[in-house]
């Protein structure tokens, strides 16, 4: 049993509607006002007011659980229950006896009611389904003897006693059959939670596997140029198949940054040691036919982000520009500075304040992205590549990344090529001026 779940149950079963226990409280007055009005009996405001406090003890019992609560506050729990439907239900069980009409159709329409209330509450625990019909049966049996001894015959009182019997037998199965269909529900609700939760799984580490892939090839490239390289050719293979080692440890902490186990290694960076490494890290994965051109600035404009990350989210567009030209193509990553007076508009629909931004752009020139695909390239798991191609988290990551540092993305693209541009707020700091 988790106790949790059970007072969330017994909680949302009894008070989850928005304005139930105001309403309530509010039939059980109007009830016991008129009740009082037409008979005059000072049992009457007695039995009103025991609902009034049973009904606010229960729901401040339930609401004032802790977030872990005990099997003894789920038992607590269910004998209050049971106490509020047993008081509720004296009334009208005795009153439904009374010579007056008026008061015995009224008894008979709440009971009625009530019962059809506890059916569709649809609870699952063993206790509490043996409690109500416990007190439902108390209540039937009560009413099936009195009108065994009133009636006088013995014909009368076998039809009422097996209309009761059957009534009650036919309520229990009623909810044991709703607790089978809910208990039912919950697990295959369950099953496809952990289905969904299998298959993002499975594509997360496909598209961790595809940012591992790109840093492995170029890892490998380098090796294999080492084997025929010269000494002095040897040391700039070796620092770029290291570059790559720790881009792969950054893609680790990107992961586990997003399954909010590590958090990331923000620190001031001069994005043209950022461009230099990217440029380092993807010639190896570009084709003979798809030119690189990485422009830098004189000015040394910083921002605050982890530069592993950063490199990996711009690798990651590259990668992306790559596949966009089958057939060949330039690729130029560029820098700009900008001063905003007004917001700028994002791919996602967000939007970024007034001040100082620094944007990256990779621009590609291949054949552009379809107008009907656009919107969706920053969602998660969205490819047009075949399967074993593509993930659908490049572009994902590069906005999530974006959006942890304060920035995001523009995307313009037409039968000329694609650019995408990072935007990332420049910090205020010497040399990063005020950029008109």
């Amino acid at each position: 049993m988790d106790p949790k779940r059970e007072i969330a149950q017994l909680y949302n079963a009894e008070y989850g509607i928005a304005l139930e226990i105001p309403a309530r409280l509010l039939l059980i007055l109007i009830a016991t006002v008129m009740i009082y009005a037409y008979t005059g009996w000072i049992s009457v405001p007695i039995w009103g007011a025991g609902n009034f406090v049973l009904q606010l003890v229960h729901f401040t019992f339930l609401k004032s659980r802790s977030p872990n609560p005990s099997r003894a506050d789920v038992y607590v729990g269910i004998a209050i229950y049971l106490l509020v439907c047993s008081w509720f239900l004296s009334y009208p069980t005795v009153t439904s006896l009374h010579e007056d009409p008026v008061l015995r159709i009224c008894s008979v329409a709440t009971l009625a009611a009530t019962l059809l209330a506890l059916i569709r509450r649809n609870d699952t625990h063993l206790l509490t389904l043996a409690g109500i019909i416990l007190v439902v049966g108390i209540s039937t049996a009560y009413i099936t003897i009195n009108v065994c001894l009133q009636a006088g015959s013995t014909m009368v009182s076998y039809g009422t006693t097996i209309v009761a019997t059957v009534m009650l037998s036919s309520f229990g199965q009623t909810l044991w059959a709703n607790r089978t269909r809910t208990k039912d529900a919950e697990a295959v609700a369950r099953r496809m939670l952990n289905a969904q939760r299998l298959e993002t799984v499975g594509r997360m580490s496909g598209g961790i596997a595809h940012d591992f892939n790109n840093v492995l090839a170029v890892i490998h490239s380098n090796l294999e140029l080492l084997t025929d390289a010269s000494p002095s050719e040897s040391l700039d293979f070796i620092e770029t198949a290291k570059t790559a080692s720790l881009q792969a440890s950054a893609l680790v902490r990107q992961l586990l940054s997003y399954t909010k186990h590590q958090k990331s290694n923000r620190e001031q960076v001069d994005l043209r040691e950022s461009l230099a490494k990217l440029k380092l890290l993807a010639m190896p994965i570009l084709p003979s036919n798809v030119r690189l051109e990485v422009e830098s600035s004189e000015r040394p404009w910083s921002v605050c982000v982890d530069q592993d990350l950063l490199v990996a989210a711009l690798l990651n567009l590259v990668a992306n520009s790559r596949d966009a030209m089958p057939d060949g193509g330039g690729v130029s990553v560029t820098l700009q500075c900008s001063h905003r007076d007004e917001a700028i508009r994002l791919h996602d629909g967000r939007k970024l304040g007034p001040g100082n931004y620094v944007g990256v752009t990779v621009y590609d020139t291949g054949t552009g992205i379809p107008t009907e695909v656009l919107p969706n390239i920053s969602e998660p798991f969205f490819s047009t590549k075949p399967e074993d191609q593509g993930t659908g988290l490049g572009v994902y990551m590069v906005c999530a990344f974006a959006e942890e540092v304060g920035g995001g993305i523009q995307v313009e693209t037409g039968r000329s090529g694609t650019s995408i541009t990072l935007w990332l707020p420049l910090m205020a700091s010497r040399g990063n001026e005020r950029y008109v």
